[in-house]
This record gives structure tokens, C-alpha cells and sequence, in this order.
């Protein structure tokens, strides 16, 4: 029978796990590293995982050793599972060849004596160290980057593992379990790497395999892009093409920066006065968008916002874009967990009550922040500071033949910007969630740049627009995914000590968002796929040439 601790991590986790000496009160001792390659097997139809087992034969320091592990033993971090070990001559799966014992006996049994074959390989590099109460040996810390391969497809993730010596006391188990529980970047893993494995792949099988996804309002669908591109069909069906400052081709980069900072300074003021009217989640989202655009201009246009004055008014925004993005979140989280809910039966939806409290007593806190912020003196002095800059006199242009006009400076200006996402695409192949969050920005600063200077542009730039705005929703709807199962976590850590029962419906939204998490990112690569072609470049083009 083995025993152990498993939780999922990321990388700059494990560097940092792995430089610890101590854990609590335990000790932690330095200890070596080594590379396993494992292969699991089973019958055609998988008799062995209906058994309710995995064969898996590991190839560690060239010697291959056989082993029949139980499933479903998890849940939550500890694990405790049927574990049958035997040594092998050769690393093939032959029940025939194997030394007679326990784990021949039951794998024969429970597949009838039918060949097995590999379904999928698991390498993995470890960091074992001992675990130490005091001076005796108590457990086995090893730290592990695991990929998977099944026909040429991978995925790679970490995970940290702690086996239990046979005679560990249970008081010493639990110590342990609590002191990693707290470790930021830890959280429990429910089951195997095996089952991990089989989870990803079948996830990957199913996106690859279903029709391509309706994008969320306010995109188009993968198989109108090429129309809309091309020109054979109108882009943006549906959505208002955003009204513009009055700027001209012939404005200084000053003289649109002033234009577009009074704009949007309006559109922060009536955004503001809704919010003192009613603080919902239409306000918030609201005010939260003037916001990002005015960081966004102050951004796309830094030689002219170069004045300490500036400098000091793009931090006053983004703390004031951190209060209204707490609320935001909350408002997602919640309004999406209320419609899940009401698709449950009753005994499931009874268990959401407590997460909606929790979720709206932190609202309320965020909201209580933002209303202390929104009187305060530090808000009064940023809207003083945006108007201060809006009202200065844009300085005389340059004389001729200085390019100083916007329709000199505006495609070097959008050009740019576009090949800030483009090189994205040399990280493509297993993109992390952080990176496509970090795109996400970059597609938000694009899309803003297409609105700042849309009476300029030939109508190819609304075509681009839309569709950078379908990909910007879609990594926005990863991202909210992504908090949202982080705020799950962790409300049930802090209920773990209820009985399980009691979190069933809460752990069936989990699942269904780590689905949808999965799924959002399968069907990425429909979005991104035009980016990186020459004929969204020959479309800015277009879009440029009127100028």
C-alpha cells in the first residue's frame, strides 16, 4: 500500500520549492535527481483501467521494473492506493514473462490473458529529497516535470509528490499535508499522472474532433474570417463602429493625443457618474473599459506622454484599474456560478449558498475599497492631472520635410503594435496560460489603437478590428476561466475539513470549468491562425493606404 501527498505546481514553483531546506518544523535535506521513462499499457479495450487499475513499466537507471497501480484513490492531495511491484529481464508487456506474484496474478485476471499494448509514455526528471521529524526519516519530497506523448502529441506539466514511509504516523501525515497545503504555489492534485495524462489527450481528441466553437459576442466565427478578410462579406455584423474625436491626417501626434485624452476623458466621466448612480456590473465593466483605453493611449503614444506628470497619471490609473478589475472578477465568478447552478439537482445546487457569501462578502469589500478610492484625494488629483493634459497646447508642428503629420506616423505607429502579437507566433507550440494572458494584453492595445484612429482608416481596419476582438474575448474568457478555478480551490481549501458531500455540487462547477478552461484553449489555434498570415498584413495595408 503507498501513501502520498500529490499537488499540481508550475514551474517557478518548483524552482523555488526546491530551494527549501524546511517545511514547518520538517527538514528537508538535500538529494539527487534522476529521469524515468514510463509506459503504460493496456488491452484494446482497456480491461485493466475498468479493473480499476494502470500497468505501467518504468525504465529507471536502464533496469525495467513492472507495476500494477490502483485508480480513483485520490480526490484531494492524499493518495492511498494498491501498489504492485516486480522487476522485469527485458521492458515488454508480456504477462508470460513476468516472475510469478501478485501483480502477473491480478493483470492476468483482469484481462483475461489478452496482449497488451502502449496507450501513453510519461517523461519525467525528479528531484527526490528526504523529509526529516526530528532526524528520522519520515518521507520521500520529490519534485517532478512530467510530458506526456501519445502519436507525436504531447503536454507537459509539474507536479510535487511526497511517499510516506511504511510507519509514518497519521498526526505527522496531516502536519505535512497542512504546512504544503499553505505554499502559494501548490495545489492539490486528485489524481495519478496517468489519469492527468488521459484526461489531457482525450480533452485534445475531443476539440480536435468537434466543430469549431460560436465565439462569445462580439467576435465572429472561425469560418467567416477568410469571407471577411477577403472582402466578400461585411465584417462586424452586428457592431456599432465607435464614433471618433475628429481627428484629421494632417494633426501632430500631439495634437490627436489631446483630442483623444478629452474623448475618452468624457467617456471616464459619464462611466464615473453611472457608477455613483448604481454600482453594477454593467457600471463596473464600463468604467473599467474607460480606464484600460485611457492606460492604452498613454501607452501607444509614450513620446508624447513623456512628462513626470504623465508618468505619475499612468500609475494613479492602473491602481485605479486594479480596485475596478477586483470587482469585476467577482462579478464574473459569480454570475457565472449562478446560472451553473440552476442546471444542478437540488442536493448539488444547495451546496453553492456558502461560495455565493463568501464571493459577495468580498465583493462588498473590493466595492468598499473602490468607494474609498473614488472620494478620496489621490482620485480627485488624477482627474486633474487627465484634464491638465488633455488642456495643454499641443506644441507648434515641425516644418516640412519632417514627417510630423499622423498619416506619417500612424502605420509605422499601428505596423509596430501588430508585430508585438505577431511574434507570438514563435511560441505557439505549448503556449502557457501566463503567455496567452500576455498576448491577451497585447491584442487589447491593438484593438484600442484600431478605435483611437478609426475615421482614418479605409474600412479593412474595421475587418481587423473585429477579428482581434474575437480573439481578445476568447483569451478574456480563458483568463476569467483560469481566476475562477483558482477562487474555487480556494474556497475549498478552507472547507476542507467539511465532509466531502457537502462540496459535490461545488466540485462539479470545478470540473466544468477546467473543462471549459481546456476547451478555450483546443480552440485557440482557430483564432490565432489568420494573424501570422500575409494577408492580415496585406489588409492593414489596405486599411493604411487611404491615409
Amino acid at each position: 500500500m503507498e501513501t502520498e501527498l500529490k499537488f499540481c505546481i508550475d514551474e517557478p514553483g518548483l524552482d523555488l520549492l526546491a530551494d527549501k531546506t524546511t517545511i514547518g518544523s520538517f527538514q528537508v535535506l538535500d538529494g539527487s535527481h534522476s529521469y524515468d521513462l514510463d509506459t503504460y499499457y493496456d488491452t484494446p479495450s482497456h480491461k485493466l483501467q475498468a479493473g480499476g487499475y494502470a500497468c505501467r513499466i518504468r525504465l529507471h537507471d536502464g533496469q525495467p521494473i513492472a507495476t500494477l497501480k490502483s485508480l480513483g484513490a485520490g480526490g484531494g492531495a492524499l493518495h492511498i492506493r494498491t501498489e504492485l511491484e516486480t522487476h522485469l529481464t527485458k521492458p515488454v508487456p508480456d504477462l508470460r514473462t513476468w516472475p510469478n506474484g501478485p501483480a502477473r496474478e491480478i493483470a492476468t485476471e483482469l484481462t483475461g490473458g489478452e496482449d497488451l499494448h502502449p496507450i501513453v509514455t510519461l517523461e519525467q526528471t525528479r528531484q527526490v529529497k528526504p523529509v526529516l521529524s526530528n532526524g528520522q526519516k519520515i518521507a520521500t519530497l520529490s519534485l517532478d516535470r512530467i510530458t506526456a506523448h501519445i502519436d507525436g502529441s504531447s503536454h507537459t506539466w509539474c507536479e510535487v509528490e511526497v511517499e510516506m514511509e511504511q510507519d509514518t504516523p497519521t498526526n505527522i501525515i496531516q502536519a505535512l499535508s497542512d504546512l504544503l497545503h499553505q505554499q502559494a504555489q501548490l495545489q492539490p492534485e486528485g489524481i495519478s499522472k496517468f489519469e492527468l495524462a488521459m484526461q489531457l489527450f482525450a480533452a485534445e481528441s475531443n476539440a480536435m474532433t468537434s466543430a469549431p466553437p460560436i465565439l462569445p459576442e462580439g467576435g465572429i466565427k472561425p469560418d467567416e474570417v477568410n469571407e471577411a478578410l477577403n472582402g466578400d462579406k461585411t465584417a462586424g455584423a452586428g457592431h456599432d463602429a465607435p464614433k471618433g474625436p475628429g481627428l484629421e491626417s494632417t494633426d501632430s501626434l500631439a495634437q490627436a493625443a489631446s483630442k483623444l485624452l478629452r474623448y475618452y476623458m468624457e467617456e471616464l466621466e459619464k462611466a464615473e457618474k453611472d457608477l455613483d448612480d448604481e454600482v453594477s456590473e454593467e457600471t463596473i465593466h464600463q468604467a473599467r473599459v474607460s480606464v484600460r483605453r485611457l492606460r492604452s493611449l498613454m501607452r501607444l503614444l509614450p513620446e508624447v506622454f513623456k512628462s513626470q506628470k504623465a508618468q505619475r497619471t499612468q500609475r494613479q490609473l492602473q491602481r485605479f484599474a486594479r480596485l475596478l478589475g477586483v470587482v469585476r472578477d467577482l462579478d464574473v465568478g459569480l454570475l457565472n456560478a449562478e446560472k451553473f447552478s440552476q442546471t444542478l439537482v437540488e442536493c448539488e445546487k444547495e451546496t453553492f449558498p456558502p461560495l455565493f457569501e463568501i464571493w459577495r462578502i468580498e465583493r462588498r469589500a473590493a466595492l468598499s475599497n473602490l468607494n474609498k478610492y473614488l472620494d478620496s484625494k489621490r482620485h480627485r488629483q488624477l482627474l486633474r492631472n487627465l484634464r491638465t493634459l488633455a488642456d495643454n497646447d499641443p506644441p507648434e508642428p515641425l516644418s516640412s520635410p519632417t514627417p510630423w503629420q499622423l498619416r506619417y506616423l500612424l502605420p509605422p505607429l499601428l505596423w509596430t503594435q501588430y508585430t508585438r502579437i505577431w511574434a507570438y507566433d514563435t511560441v505557439m507550440t505549448d503556449i502557457s496560460e501566463d503567455t496567452l494572458h500576455e498576448l491577451r494584453i497585447e491584442a487589447k492595445r491593438l484593438r484600442y489603437a484600431f478605435e483611437f484612429f478609426y475615421e482614418l482608416l479605409a474600412p479593412e481596419g474595421d475587418k481587423l478590428r473585429e477579428l482581434i476582438i474575437a480573439l481578445q474575448n476568447h483569451l478574456g474568457e480563458l483568463q476569467d476561466t483560469r481566476v475562477t478555478i483558482s477562487e474555487i480551490r480556494h474556497y475549498l481549501e478552507k472547507r476542507a475539513a467539511l465532509p466531502g458531500s457537502t462540496a459535490d455540487g461545488i466540485l462539479t462547477y470545478l470540473q466544468d470549468r477546467m473543462d471549459e478552461q481546456k476547451n478555450l484553449k483546443q480552440g485557440f489555434p482557430n483564432l490565432w491562425q489568420e494573424v501570422p498570415r500575409p494577408r492580415f498584413r496585406r489588409t492593414l495595408g489596405k486599411a493604411l493606404a487611404q491615409l
